[in-house]
C-alpha cells in the first residue's frame, strides 16, 4: 500500500512544526504564487514551510530581523518534490528518491 503524498508531510510537520507561527511578509510580485509560513520549530529554531502551487519553479530569499542570533545555525532542507513534475502526482520525492512507507 503506496501511502498519498500528505502522509510524508504530516511526518515531517509533526517532527519539525512547533505551535508557535511567526509573522511573514511577501512581496506583492511573490503574494500570489506562493504560500510562505514559519513556525518556532520543535527544539528550538525556526521552520519554514513553502508551498509552490504552480508548475513554474519560483526564487526566493529569506531575511531575518535579527540575523545575528542565527548566523551560526544550520540550515536543514527538506523538498518534497513530485517525480514526475505533476501537482496531482501520488509519489513524492526527497532528495531524489522516491519516498515509500
Amino acid at each position: 500500500l503506496q501511502p498519498n503524498p500528505d502522509f510524508f508531510v504530516a511526518v515531517l510537520w509533526r517532527k519539525l512544526v512547533g505551535p508557535q507561527v511567526l509573522q511573514v511578509r511577501l512581496h506583492q510580485s511573490s503574494a500570489m504564487k506562493c504560500r510562505l509560513h514559519a513556525f518556532c520549530a520543535v527544539g528550538g529554531g525556526v521552520s519554514i514551510t513553502y508551498i509552490n502551487p504552480s508548475s513554474q519553479t519560483l526564487t526566493f530569499n529569506l531575511s531575518y530581523v535579527d540575523a545575528a542570533h542565527i548566523a551560526d545555525r544550520l540550515l536543514e532542507v527538506y523538498a518534497l518534490t513530485s517525480p514526475e513534475g505533476k501537482l496531482t502526482s501520488r509519489s513524492v520525492s526527497m532528495g531524489g528518491l522516491v519516498l515509500t512507507s
